[in-house]
């Protein structure tokens, strides 16, 4: 009988026990569970913010490659312009525009002289025979013209891009370039989307270019989207960005596409806005894998949960923290960019990168980093950038809730050149708004930083001396007198310049310029502006210079430098101060070349201040 209730009791016991552990089991389950779900809304939630910004970040950069190219056409052609009017009978400017007829993104460039420009350009294609054009170009203005139908048997759709070309004063033609419509839409290797649709619209909703399908005047964003059945206050947000001066990105829904994102990015020329459509389904399809592995991770905790109730809560948090800082979620990111991304543990101390980092930008290291050890991030950075980054890292206040911060920095490749990328971090907190990770990524932003230093020198160097042309430095000039207290503007001009190339050669008398050039800088301080305003005229400001006998020294000087080359080279100078004579850089021309005006009635080869006499005289 003992031994029967014995055998009871150890049987009650042990289905009590099993209860227990089934009840307990059961609940931590549903816990587990119901954790997971809210972190699995949380990763959508990331997983949707990264791709919003890659899709940003990858239309940013097509618009922006699309206005370079405009930009740098255009400044070519204004070089080729100024080569042309500073040489006799456009001399160089043939060759020069040979040189850019071999630019690969080019469809054909040209010149047409200012006599039958109108018939030329009715000729080319151009609407209504590019009347307003020439008008614009008449006015000194560089021009984008819409796309229009262009060439012989086979026409294909283009734009053009026209400087006008000027000689005394006067406009005597135009330097064309025309460049293919597909290029509106073109998308770079490194920054491709097979799956977006791209397309170029005006603001209003016209559709311009579709592909290679030059539709305007058949297709309205507005109307399409009242078909698919998109709310009005969706729609109001496209009219709102197709307004907006900067790139936007709007989510949409439509009954029988479902979502997609829309984004669009103004070109900056004749009312053009570049617009692409993303499907949704396409781009989060990336995101499959990484559910999967949630799947199996939840599948693993709940059989130790089964085996191990009192460490089940210790497993699922350890698991927790894996998945939250897990590398993987974001090297499927990377597989559709070339953006590379990265992980920071703010408790460890780590950095962490995707595998990318190594096939795509060849930096040496792509192993876990602790940045604050040692002297770690100098194989990576600039030594100058090393100290930005981890203050990027320490000094997790400096983030925006919701937003990510950005800066520049210069990394080190295997062949051991540095090149400049952009690091954009978000800050990931825990429920109590302690911070847990920094999750970002790097985009290679090298080629435009070298892009732009080139428009910019391009742009704005005179192509035979070096010095500024006459655009670039009236308005360098002009910027300084905004906010310099004094200065002296000099206005140097040769003397008996036309001699000089008469009897010595053309090519003599560019020699001498240059050495006139090479002259002034010997002279003048490193801030001081020099600039070619003319064939054989230049400019020299003096910035907080405040003693006339200092400019008159410096003007000198100059005279005995060039006196002492031996070639017979002389010129007249004329100085008038800021703001004694000139309140703006017009006002100061006038006045300096008064004096150097005076200076040539005196004998040449000498310098005169201005006063009321040279003015008068």
């Amino acid at each position: 009988m003992n031994k029967t209730k014995g055998k009871d009791l150890h049987k009650a016991v042990r289905n009590r026990g099993m209860v227990l552990i089934a009840i307990g089991t059961a609940v931590m389950g549903l816990a587990v569970f119901f954790l997971l779900h809210i972190y699995q809304n949380k990763n959508e939630e990331i997983f949707r913010t990264l791709i919003e910004e890659n899709l940003t970040s990858t239309h940013q950069g097509q618009a922006s490659d699309i206005r370079g190219i405009i930009r740098e056409t255009g400044g070519l052609l204004e070089k080729l312009a100024d080569v042309y009017a500073d040489t006799a009978e456009g001399g160089g400017s043939g060759a020069y525009l040979e040189a850019i007829r071999e630019l690969e993104y080019l469809y054909e460039v040209d010149y047409y002289p200012a006599e039958g420009l109108q018939e030329a350009l009715k000729a080319a294609g151009f609407p209504e025979g590019g009347r307003e054009i020439r008008n614009r170009l008449e006015k000194g203005e560089t021009v984008v013209s819409d796309i229009f139908l262009h060439g012989g048997k086979e026409p294909v759709y283009v734009f053009s891009i026209l400087a006008p070309a000027e000689r005394d004063g006067s406009f005597t033609g135009v330097f064309c370039a025309y460049l293919n419509a597909d290029l509106l839409l073109w998308t770079s290797e490194k920054q491709k989307y097979d799956h977006a649709d791209n397309m170029l619209l005006r603001r209003g909703g016209e559709l311009i270019l579709d592909g290679s399908d030059y539709v305007e005047g058949l297709y309205n964003l507005y109307d399409d989207l009242e078909e698919m059945k998109i709310p009005e206050a969706k729609v109001e947000l496209v009219r709102d960005a197709m307004q907006s001066d900067e790139t936007r990105l709007v989510v949409l829904k439509s009954p029988r596409q479902g979502e997609f994102y829309m984004l669009t990015s103004p070109l900056g020329y004749n009312d053009w806005m570049l617009l692409s459509i993303t499907h949704s389904n396409e781009v989060r399809g990336y995101a499959a894998p990484i559910m999967k592995n949630t799947v199996l991770l939840v599948a693993v905790l709940l059989i130790f949960l089964a085996l191990l109730l009192g460490s089940g809560w210790c497993v699922y948090a350890r698991q927790r923290e894996k998945i939250l800082h897990s590398q993987a979620r974001y090297e499927l990111l990377a597989e559709f960019s070339d953006t590379v991304l990265f992980i920071y543990d703010c408790a460890a101390k780590n950095l962490v990168f995707t595998p990318n980092i190594t096939s795509r930008y060849q930096i040496p290291k792509a192993d876990v980093i602790r940045p604050f050890d040692g002297n770690a991030l100098l194989t990576l950075l600039h030594p100058q950038d090393a100290e930005i980054l981890r203050d990027m890292l320490k000094n997790t206040d400096q983030f925006e809730q919701n937003h990510a911060k950005s800066i520049t920095l210069r990394f080190l490749n295997r062949e051991g050149e540095y090149r400049w990328m952009r690091c954009q971090g978000q800050l990931l907190q825990d429920k109590h708004g302690m911070p847990l990770s920094v999750v970002g990524k790097l985009s290679d932003v090298h080629e435009m930083k070298a892009k732009e230093q080139e428009l910019i020198e391009s742009s704005s160097a005179d192509a035979l001396t070096g010095a500024l042309n006459r655009r670039a430095a009236q308005e360098r000039i002009e910027e300084l007198l905004t906010h310099v207290r004094c200065g002296f503007l000099f206005m140097l001009d040769v003397d008996d310049f036309k001699k000089i190339n008469d009897s010595r050669g053309h090519t003599a008398g560019d020699v001498l310029l240059a050495r006139l050039v090479e002259g002034i800088r010997k002279e003048f301080r490193q801030e001081d502006i020099t600039g070619r305003i003319g064939g054989d005229e230049f400019v020299i400001f003096m910035p907080d210079t405040g003693d006339a006998v200092v400019a008159c020294q410096k003007a000198e000087s100059l005279l005995a430098r060039l006196a002492a080359l031996g070639e017979g080279m002389s010129v007249s100078i004329g100085i008038a101060a800021f703001p004694a004579d000139g309140g703006t850089y017009q006002a100061l021309y006038e006045k300096a070349d008064a004096a150097m005006y005076q200076a040539k009635k005196l004998g040449k080869h000498r310098y005169s201040l201005f006063t009321e006499t040279s003015a008068g005289s």
